[in-house]
């Protein structure tokens, strides 16, 4: 599918048509004029009132997906926070869940072969 400029009236700017055109009548052997066709652009873009922000589509989105995973992982923090706090306030180890065990009791049971010694 060829591209023809005529396509671009009405939708682009004609720097886009004039771009084209003059991309098409280069020859193999010819070199392109870049700074005409980057001047072309660069004053289309001060026309529409564009700035210099150094701010790009790219960096934008790479930026808000850091921000989302950034959320995510202090909303998974506090989840954890909380889970341990609930498990505090019923008594039992945060670092090994609840425990509904009598601290004055001793922690270890003697074995059935340890009691027929005595």
């Amino acid at each position: 599918m060829a591209l023809c400029p005529a396509l671009f009236a009405g939708k682009l700017a004609g720097e886009f048509a004039t771009y084209l055109n003059f991309c098409r009548s280069l020859r193999f052997d010819d070199k392109p004029d870049y700074s005409y066709l980057r001047q072309l652009f660069r004053n289309l873009f001060h026309r529409e009132g564009y700035t210099y922000d150094y701010i790009f589509d790219w960096t934008v989105q790479i930026q808000e997906q850091r921000e989302k995973s950034s959320a995510e992982r202090h909303r998974r923090a506090g989840e954890s926070r909380d889970k341990a706090e609930r498990r505090t306030s019923r008594g039992g180890d945060p670092a090994r869940g609840a425990s509904n065990r009598d601290p004055t009791r001793p922690r270890h049971r003697r074995s059935s072969a340890n009691a027929a010694l005595e």
